[in-house]
């Protein structure tokens, strides 16, 4: 049993694998999360330095989410819009931007923005269920219940561990 989880719905580490190729940061966050669940930290380590060297904005990520929680939605908008304009079809640019839409309550900007997300990696149940709520706030719940439910359908991350998350924050 995995957390729950019978072991045979875990996916397997090819499956994880596999998401390198998403063009995603997130793909290689999952892989590194696997490999520490299985206290394989130094590959987990080497997979996050790698996702780092790949993907070196996300630095200026983590500073877009440390600007909405300071409720500087200016910036975050210029910033978030800076890395769209730079890679537009990074998933998670055009999600980061659909949030800081939707926190600042330009909801059909965000509409937009996690929609495109979704055009590009349709199986982000995080962008799902933010879309869901959104969609929620526009009155759209049938449309909302279909994001839930495709959300609620997809297989769960393996469990993040506290070293993986402090190697990410430290970069």
């Amino acid at each position: 049993c995995y957390l729950g989880v019978s072991v045979a719905t875990v996916p397997s580490e090819n499956r994880f694998r596999s998401l390198l190729n998403e063009r995603s940061r997130g793909g290689y966050i999952i892989l590194a999360n696997y490999y520490s669940s299985q206290h394989r930290y130094s590959e987990a380590n080497g997979v996050i330095t790698q996702a780092n060297w790949i993907f070196p904005d996300y630095g200026r990520v983590r500073k877009v989410n440390g600007l909405l929680i300071g409720g500087d939605f200016e910036s975050a908008v210029d910033l978030a819009g800076s890395l769209v304009r730079k890679d537009p079809t990074n998933p998670d640019f055009l999600h980061l931007l659909g949030k800081v839409f939707d926190r600042r309550g330009l909801l059909d900007s965000a509409n937009r923005y996690y929609r495109l997300s979704l055009d590009h990696n349709p199986y982000s149940s995080v962008v799902l269920c933010e879309f869901g709520q959104l969609l929620m706030k526009q009155g759209t719940f049938a449309l909302a219940l279909e994001a839930f439910t495709k959300a609620n359908t997809l297989p769960p991350p393996p469990p993040r561990s506290e070293v993986l998350e402090n190697l990410a924050m430290s970069y």
